[in-house]
């Protein structure tokens, strides 16, 4: 846990000027781009990247390829091939370079550059600092990027994107969207985002009465959802899965926010990402339980809360209150991951070597 409270406190200590945001991102993309073997899904990308081999290969299917994909296997090759395009991209320079730490550092700099550019755009650019506390303390961001490299870039994307929501740009939107796309398909339920332009206020009643509904409606929605065609075949499984680790956490992380909504950031100016965030809210109250649904959704809409956090900590007491909070936060994410019955992931955390040509960690 040790070296999270670290980087907890180095983001800390960063003073409160218009660099704040270059500092804070350089300092987590060095401890995201230098870690080992941390995060769920590492095996299933990082031995993809050792296969220097594939570099014959192309970025498309394997029926444009002259090369017999027996040759080296199905495992690895099938999840380039099953990979969206940027993905491809990514690895072709990996096997270039013959690197294979190098796709952690390309998706770390992707995922972290996307939301740098999108807080460059608030104005109280002196407490962006404060943004990215809360991005690397609180579990469904930070920790999660570890995991989902792929939806993370395309997630960071979405949120760069919120510029061009605002200035009505809806050809540059889109571009985000198809190139967020290019990097994870699920990205494609953001398309609806632009529509908060044509969306007038919500009151803190109705803000209420959606929240309690969101607890009743959950069979009619997955009913709708699975009956639907829209919503891709490799995508259905996640609303079949179940699980109940963490419910309880959810309901009060829930509860904490729409509290901070309704009665913090409220506000005429905020009217655009608090309906953007609500739908995050509300799809982690509707999918409860649901599998990987409401992961892999709800933080393209949870993840604008960045925007509003400098809002929060202009006041003196409501930082220190968030500071405490923040530190809580990461903590409580870690001892679970600690405890877990599924495994460590984060805990403890390795960093990359190269030591005699040979990959090696400690922690």
């Amino acid at each position: 846990m040790l070296p999270y409270i670290v980087i907890f406190i180095i983001l800390l200590l960063i003073k409160n000027n218009k660099n704040s945001n270059f500092y804070s991102f350089i300092i987590i993309f060095l401890f995201m781009g230098n870690r080992y073997g941390v995060g769920s899904d590492w095996e299933l990308y990082y031995p993809i990247a050792k296969k220097i081999e594939f570099l014959d290969y192309s970025i498309f299917y394997p029926f444009f390829n002259k090369i017999s994909p027996m040759q080296y296997g199905w495992g690895e090759l099938y999840r380039y091939f099953n990979f969206e395009i940027s993905n491809r991209i990514l690895y072709k320079i990996v096997w270039f370079f013959k690197w294979p730490q190098l796709i952690i550092y390309l998706y770390s700099f992707l995922c972290l550059i996307f939301i740098k550019l999108g807080l460059e755009n608030i104005k109280n650019k002196e407490y962006i600092k404060y943004s990215w506390i809360l991005f690397f303390s609180f579990q469904e961001f930070f920790l999660l990027y570890l995991n989902l490299m792929r939806q993370a870039v395309a997630i960071s994307i979405v949120f760069f994107s919120y510029k061009f929501i605002i200035k009505r740009n809806k050809y540059k939107f889109i571009a985000c969207i198809l190139i967020a796309m290019s990097f994870h398909t699920s990205a494609i339920f953001c398309v609806f985002l632009y529509l908060v332009n044509y969306l007038n206020s919500i009151s803190k009643k109705t803000i209420i009465l959606l929240y309690f509904l969101s607890f009743f409606v959950k069979d009619i929605i997955l009913f709708i959802l699975k009956s639907s065609t829209f919503i891709p075949t490799k995508y259905i499984g996640y609303l079949q899965q179940t699980f109940s680790g963490g419910i309880k956490i959810n309901y009060l992380l829930n509860f904490l926010g729409i509290f901070f909504i309704i009665f913090i950031v409220n506000k005429k100016e905020t009217r655009k990402l608090i309906f953007i965030i609500l739908i995050g809210f509300y799809l982690n109250m509707i999918f409860k339980g649901t599998g990987y649904l409401v992961i892999r959704t709800r933080i393209y809409f949870l993840i604008f809360i960045l925007y509003l956090v400098p809002l929060l900590c202009k006041n003196k007491l409501k930082k220190y209150i968030f500071i405490v909070c923040c530190y809580i936060l990461l903590n409580l994410s870690l001892i679970n991951d600690i405890v877990s019955e599924y495994g460590r992931i984060y805990v403890p955390y390795k960093i990359f070597l190269k030591i005699n040509n040979k990959e090696e960690w400690e922690m």
